[in-house]
């Protein structure tokens, strides 16, 4: 019999920029998958055998301080700083790869930015993902643009 396997993976880009919405950077990263992502999108999938409820969408991207970098067993963030963001429209086309985008805007999450996660609350929740990114110098007036891409492959 032959085995089919479904893997995880995705990337996310990161766009800086400045008070007047110039683009200081625009990067695309990499991310891991942590085992309470893979876990969660199991249940979505197949339910959960011991009666729990489905896990929440992933539509909340959060950012932090933390340049360690990440391992399967992260649940969190290293350091988070600012409000965790809200995608409230994610798409979800038919190829396999949804995306969900926040801005971080003025005053939100200002610090040098070096990590960030994707998650299915706005505090605590579950983490789906982690990537070391930048760093970004978000100054007080500056904006960061984060649109997480996760996908099966």
């Amino acid at each position: 019999m032959q085995r089919n396997e479904v893997r995880v993976k995705g990337e996310l880009t990161v766009i800086h920029l400045d008070k007047d919405g110039k683009e200081l950077a625009h990067d695309v990263y990499q991310n891991l998958v942590v085992t309470t992502g893979k876990n969660a999108g199991i249940k979505q999938i197949v339910g959960d055998a011991g009666g729990g409820a489905q896990p929440a969408k992933f539509n909340y991207i959060g950012i932090g301080t933390n340049n360690t970098a990440p391992v399967t067993g992260d649940t969190d963030l290293g350091v988070e700083i600012g409000t965790r963001e809200q995608d409230t429209d994610p798409a979800f086309p038919s190829t396999g790869r949804g995306e969900v985008e926040v801005t971080f805007a003025a005053g939100n999450g200002t610090g040098t930015i070096e990590e960030s996660g994707l998650f299915n609350a706005s505090a605590a929740g579950t983490m789906y993902a982690r990537a070391l990114i930048g760093p970004y110098t978000k100054g007080a007036s500056d904006a960061l643009v984060v649109k997480w891409r996760p996908g099966l492959l």
